[in-house]
């Protein structure tokens, strides 16, 4: 899996994620986003914190061979000053069960608890999708 940030080339992706019913059954009360709203809202919401030095913020997920995309993973600040953080993520179904959002905990939050010098960072990760869970 390759991480990039967030950015207008990867809005068809994220409009095509968002309007997947099955992947926004936890989201905004099920309901696709029309690719309206994601330009409005989605899109700048996952770009806002793109300037940032540290890993902060929206990345989008990539298969590394292919290059196709697999969703998008996003860490804020949960307190201040910056103790604990939040990861969420949504992926694509051909994604889900393959352990991409363990990696991207690693890759993205594991860095970070080192460069805030706080040593263990607290980490609330919030699933959007599992699979089993009725509809």
């Amino acid at each position: 899996m390759a991480l990039t940030r967030t950015n207008w080339p990867d809005v068809d992706d994220v409009v095509a994620l968002n309007a997947d019913s099955d992947v926004m059954r936890y989201v905004d009360h099920g309901r696709s986003m029309t690719p309206a709203r994601v330009l409005a809202e989605e899109m700048p919401r996952l770009m806002a914190h793109n300037r940032r030095a540290d890993r902060l913020g929206s990345w989008v997920a990539r298969d590394r061979g292919t290059g196709s995309f697999l969703g998008w993973f996003m860490i804020t600040p949960v307190d201040e000053p910056l103790r604990t953080v939040e990861l969420a993520y949504r992926l694509r179904r051909r994604a889900w069960g393959r352990g991409y959002d363990l990696q991207s905990a690693g890759v993205l939050i594991g860095p970070k608890a080192t460069n805030v010098g706080q040593g263990d960072m607290p980490v609330t990760l919030v699933r959007l999708h599992r699979r089993g869970d009725p509809k």
